[in-house]
C-alpha cells in the first residue's frame, strides 16, 4: 500500500499589499510547539509559542518573536504567511473562534493597540514616537536585511 502524496507547507512574508490585510478569520490559534536549540550554548526553553491567524482556506498568518542571530537579546516579531494552520512540532494548540467579519488588519492592529496601553500603563518604556505607532508602521511593509521598511 503506497503512503498519500505530502502535503506541501508553502510559506512566504506577509503582504498587505497583497491583500493579506483582508482576508477573513475563521480562529485565532496560539500554538506552544518544540524546536531545536538555536545554538548548543542556547539556555532559553526548548518551548516556543506563535500565534496562527487562520482563514477559510486553510491557511494562516503566523505571528513568531524569532532570534534573528546568534547575539540577539531581544526577539524580532516575523509575520509569515502560511499554507497551513497547525505546526508540525506543535505540542498544544488553544483555538479562539474569532467574531464573523474579522480581518488579518483587524488582529494586527489589536497588536498595536496593546503595545500602546502597555506603554500609557508604564509597563514598558516609551519611546521617541509611540511604540504602537513604530510597530504598527513596521507590520505594514516588508522588510529585508539592511533595509528599511519602505525601501
Amino acid at each position: 500500500m503506497s503512503s498519500p502524496p505530502a502535503t506541501t507547507r508553502n510559506t512566504r512574508p506577509y503582504s498587505p499589499t497583497a491583500g493579506d490585510d483582508a482576508l477573513t478569520v475563521t480562529h485565532i490559534t496560539a500554538t506552544i510547539h518544540t524546536m531545536r536549540c538555536f545554538l548548543e550554548s542556547d539556555t532559553r526553553s526548548l518551548n516556543h509559542a506563535s500565534i496562527f491567524i487562520c482563514m477559510p482556506d486553510g491557511g494562516s498568518v503566523r505571528l513568531n518573536m524569532i532570534k534573528k542571530e546568534s547575539t540577539s537579546t531581544m526577539g524580532t516579531l516575523e509575520l509569515t504567511r502560511c499554507s497551513y494552520q497547525v505546526s508540525n512540532s506543535s505540542l498544544y494548540d488553544c483555538n479562539l473562534a474569532a467574531r464573523v467579519g474579522l480581518t488579518v488588519k483587524d488582529v494586527i492592529d489589536l497588536f498595536a493597540t496593546f503595545i500602546a496601553d502597555l506603554e500609557q500603563h508604564g509597563y514598558i518604556r516609551p519611546t521617541e514616537s509611540s511604540n504602537a505607532a513604530v510597530l504598527q508602521h513596521n507590520l505594514q511593509h516588508n522588510r529585508s536585511v539592511g533595509q528599511s521598511p519602505d525601501s
